[in-house]
């Protein structure tokens, strides 16, 4: 174990699994899909983190702006500030008005409904990706499974938050927002670095009005998924067509 997953096992005070290097990336998938399950039952949630130096950097920065130590204690402070935050927000509420422009300017026959080619469920958030052949993309170091004691997938952000740089929301603005898809779309969020987040669906969302709505609200809440990404709503839109894996990343 690193000295970085022994210090985020600390923070955290739960149970944290040590992923190694050398671990097959479809593997990790399977546990966590099985993890999933037993969470379900046993009301715990489990995510797989990249604890490096940048994310807990993160967090120790945090802790020292609201005069709270770095241990355990000054985290579940500072988690419970954040999840009494988010408690006051309703993320149906976020960009409402900007919902409404975008709506009507989306090419809605454009966009071609077709399901992805491999349905294999696979994360990359904590890959090394091999671009020349992605199946040689190997696993980052101080990956790790963390069972969170909550069965709310979406208080994830508050016990790992790594929100609140530049254009990414606040760690209660993510929460609310999170809250708000598991609610409407049934999402869990299943990884989180200190710049990307994706979930997991286990009923991938396949009505089309559903889908160019959930694409504008993404787009608002991660500009750079299209920007930086695949360049407008139309294509984010096919990307999400019945797919069990949402990105996030921000710049």
């Amino acid at each position: 174990m690193t000295e970085n997953i022994k210090k985020l096992q600390e923070l955290l005070d739960c149970e944290v699994i040590p992923v190694t290097q050398n671990t097959d990336p479809r593997q990790l998938v399977e546990t966590y899909l099985n993890l999933w399950k037993q969470g379900k039952e046993q009301k715990f949630t489990p995510v797989i983190v990249t604890a490096d130096d940048i994310l807990l950097e993160k967090f120790e920065i945090d802790l020292e702006d609201l005069d709270l130590p770095f241990t355990k204690e000054g985290m579940k402070t500072y988690r419970e500030k954040i999840l009494a935050e988010a408690q006051k927000l309703n993320g149906a509420d976020f960009y409402k008005e900007e919902k409404k422009e975008l709506l009507g300017e989306v090419s809605v026959d454009e966009i071609q409904w077709e399901a992805p080619e491999d349905e294999e469920l696979m994360f990359s958030a904590y890959l090394d990706i091999d671009y020349d052949d992605e199946s040689k993309s190997t696993i980052k170091e101080d990956v790790v499974i963390v069972k969170l004691p909550t069965e709310k997938s979406y208080e994830a952000f508050a016990w790992l938050p790594m929100g609140g740089f530049n254009d990414c929301p606040l760690p209660a603005e993510m929460t609310a927002m999170a809250k708000y898809w598991h609610e409407k779309h049934g999402a869990e969020l299943a990884t989180i670095t200190y710049d990307t987040a994706e979930f997991y669906l286990n009923q991938p969302v396949s009505d089309k009005e559903a889908l160019v709505k959930l694409a504008i609200e993404q787009y608002l809440f991660d500009v750079d998924i299209v920007e930086q990404g695949v360049g407008d709503v139309e294509s984010l839109v096919e990307t999400l067509y019945q797919n069990k894996q949402w990105y996030f990343w921000w710049d």
